[in-house]
């Protein structure tokens, strides 16, 4: 008949044991600091995301104005830069846009006297600093 031994070396000791939770906690600091690395990047992406749209749509928005009414738009020529309120977009940020219309550089290929500049930027607090996204097109006043 054959006998077992009850002090078999079967299991881990304690030296291996801690050995392998010492490495597993360096590789998810590693991997931790990763991580938050990336959710800033992907928070930064969507700040400016949200003032390429504000942008996008206040542009649409004074477009539509300025389209049928060259008074309008000459008017807008003169004001100089226009801050127009503040426009909360995902709720937690508050965007300031700025327009600014003008009559096309002499330099261009496009000129006339239908047709305006706008530009437009979109201003957001991040942290201590000011960030921002400008966006210009050309408008053609229709009469």
């Amino acid at each position: 008949m054959m006998m077992c031994k009850l002090n078999s070396k079967a299991g881990y000791s304690l030296l291996e044991v801690m050995l392998a939770l010492v490495i597993f906690a360096f590789l998810m600091m590693g991997t931790s600091s990763m991580i938050i690395a990336t959710m800033r990047g992907n928070a930064t992406s969507q700040q400016i995301t949200t003032g390429y749209y504000e942008t996008q749509r206040f542009i649409e928005d004074l477009r539509g104005r300025m389209e049928y009414s060259i008074a309008y738009a000459d008017s807008l020529v003169n004001a100089g830069d226009i801050e127009e309120g503040v426009y909360h977009s995902d709720g937690s940020l508050a965007y300031t846009v700025r327009y600014l219309v003008e009559d096309p550089p002499e330099n261009s290929e496009v000129t006339g006297q239908n047709i305006k500049q706008l530009t437009v930027t979109a201003l957001w607090e991040h942290g201590s600093e000011t960030r921002s996204v400008t966006t210009q097109t050309l408008v053609l006043i229709r009469q």
